[in-house]
């Protein structure tokens, strides 16, 4: 009877770990994402990246366009005062 009940308790000592190695798993499970889904969603993060990168520059490029039309219209402002003055 002692080594039946020694035998049970090593079983039930197995089942123990197991089912904890089941929950621990069951969690992972849960908590991680799926490679097709992970790879639709790094391809779309990589589209809108380059969306922003497209954007950014474009707004570099009017930025650098308004500077340059406020620099002339400046220009013309001080050459028309210049030349009222002067003449």
């Amino acid at each position: 009877m002692v080594e039946k009940d020694k035998q049970l308790s090593e079983k039930n000592a197995i089942i123990n770990i197991l089912q904890q190695r089941v929950v621990e798993l069951e969690f992972k499970v849960q908590h991680s994402i799926a490679l097709p889904d992970y790879s639709v969603e790094k391809e779309q993060f990589l589209i809108d990246k380059e969306k922003s990168e497209i954007e950014k520059k474009t707004l570099k490029d009017d930025l650098a366009k308004e500077k340059l039309i406020n620099m002339t219209v400046i220009l013309l402002i001080i050459l028309v005062i210049l030349l009222y003055v002067f003449l």
